[in-house]
């Protein structure tokens, strides 16, 4: 299972490259990613960082692994998946982005607060693994929260109309002409993105 998250996210970090380059099928794929990628963390956010697989997330009495263990890697994992799907949601514009990215968020915090505080008396690795992954995950959506032009500016740089309504919009988001100007930006970017997509 650690290869197949090793996979997803190489293969992740060249869709996030190849997209300013308007190459047909990159937004599709980096849907398709994080969904993955939610649901691999979601489903096994404590067998991932153990090393075993999803039958052994529950301890028994003889597995060795304390209710703590087992509370904050799934809490982890579902922080993170709920943080993933946060980022999504936020990248492509979709609503309900801000309070998925918030819950996620708030849930990678309490995991990774507890992680910190069990770090030290870890001896299974439990806790480095869950502290690497969940910090990339909050320090991403921070980022994205703090700096959400930042990732339009990256994703659409060949589209400076895009970019022009997409800031004119967010000046003054409760216009209704700079929204209708936005959304007739975003319809003529899917359509072309739709058209390229068929012609291969």
């Amino acid at each position: 299972m650690k290869l197949l998250e090793i996979g997803l996210l190489i293969v992740l970090l060249c869709v996030i490259i190849a997209l300013p380059y308007d190459i047909p099928g990159m937004t599709m794929l980096l849907v398709l990613l994080i969904s993955l990628l939610s649901i691999l963390y979601f489903y096994s956010g404590l067998s991932i960082s153990r090393g075993f697989r999803l039958k052994g997330v529950f301890p028994t009495a003889t597995s060795g692994t304390s209710k703590t263990d087992v509370f904050i890697g799934l809490l982890g994992g579902l922080g993170a998946s709920a943080a993933l799907m946060g980022i999504l949601f936020k990248v492509m514009h979709w609503p309900g982005a801000g309070m998925e990215m918030m819950l996620g968020l708030l849930l990678s915090l309490i995991s990774l607060i507890g992680s910190l505080f069990k770090f030290r008396s870890d001896t299974s690795g439990l806790y480095k693994a869950l502290l690497k992954r969940l910090s990339v995950i909050v320090i991403i959506g921070i980022y994205l929260m703090l700096f959400p032009l930042r990732w339009d500016m990256y994703r659409y740089q060949n589209h400076p109309s895009y970019l022009k309504a997409l800031f004119e919009w967010r000046q003054d988001p409760q216009n209704p002409n700079l929204k209708a100007k936005f959304d007739a930006e975003l319809m003529k970017l899917e359509k072309r993105d739709s058209l390229e997509f068929s012609h291969q």
